[in-house]
């Protein structure tokens, strides 16, 4: 998950990487970083990562609901303990 704040320019660079529109250099570096013989292959392992995790989100997604069925008001910090501890029991 990528916070609201940085889901614009995450969202851009995916999509780069995705269309293989990313520098030469850029493109060769990626695959190095990953220890992947080309960007090609790089690509393909990214695509796959991305739609494991995409699934992931929605299976919790699902397995949760609604936000307001299980968060309570009151001060945010006990609001985010919940969350947290929500998601903990539903992803064991």
């Amino acid at each position: 998950m990528i916070a609201k704040a940085e889901f614009i320019g995450a969202w851009d660079y995916f999509q780069q990487i995705l269309a293989a529109q990313l520098p030469l250099d850029e493109q060769v570096a990626l695959a190095a970083a990953a220890n992947e013989r080309d960007f090609k292959t790089f690509a393909l392992k990214f695509r796959a990562r991305v739609e494991e995790s995409a699934a992931r989100i929605k299976a919790a997604k699902h397995a949760v609901g609604p936000v307001a069925s299980f968060v309570k008001s009151g001060e945010a910090r006990a609001a985010s303990t919940d969350l947290v501890a929500e998601y903990k029991r539903l992803t064991e």
